[in-house]
């Protein structure tokens, strides 16, 4: 095997390609027909629990989120419906990831954009909601500078709680 400076510079190249490909959310989503990059770089995701006869929940919306560990991780109201449905142990949960422009109650525009089912679960470990709320600061800088007092508070009170979404294989 001759090794030289054009094999040494693919190999580097493809680095990034091998880790998205390795990554368990990445690859399960893909299978999906969803793209790692859409996962990666879309400002938005859209949930909504999925009730026992298979029905999409009328509760729909539009939320931030951050990947950590493999999961897709959100901070709601915990009086919110999803928070709660999981609680009521209806985990399974439909994953749209795209931005449709301004959210409007009733919308389904998201329901065009690609998707996958998720099994939902309660983050209560508290390094897990550290390093989430590290990632939200990352991922919307401007934004956090009015959010972050009002997840932190909210996770402290019990106002709010992090859920974290797991792709179904």
């Amino acid at each position: 095997m001759r090794v030289d400076r054009r094999s040494i510079l693919k190999g580097l190249i493809a680095l990034p390609l091998i880790g998205s490909a390795l990554n368990p959310l990445v690859r399960t989503a893909a299978s999906k027909g969803l793209l790692a990059e859409e996962i990666k770089n879309s400002p938005l995701i859209y949930l909504s629990p999925i009730g026992r006869e298979g029905a999409y929940s009328r509760c729909q919306a539009e939320i931030w989120y951050v990947e950590v560990a493999d999961l897709l991780l959100v901070c709601t109201n915990s009086d919110s419906w999803r928070a709660r449905a999981i609680t009521l142990g209806r985990t399974l949960t439909q994953i749209w990831v795209g931005d449709v422009g301004v959210w409007k109650q009733g919308s389904s525009k998201h329901l065009a954009l690609p998707g996958f089912e998720a099994e939902g679960t309660p983050i209560t470990e508290q390094s897990m909601i550290n390093h989430a709320l590290e990632a939200f600061g990352d991922k919307y800088p401007l934004q956090w500078l009015l959010w972050k007092g009002r997840f932190k508070k909210g996770l402290k009170d019990g106002s709010r709680v992090m859920l974290g979404y797991k792709p179904l294989l």
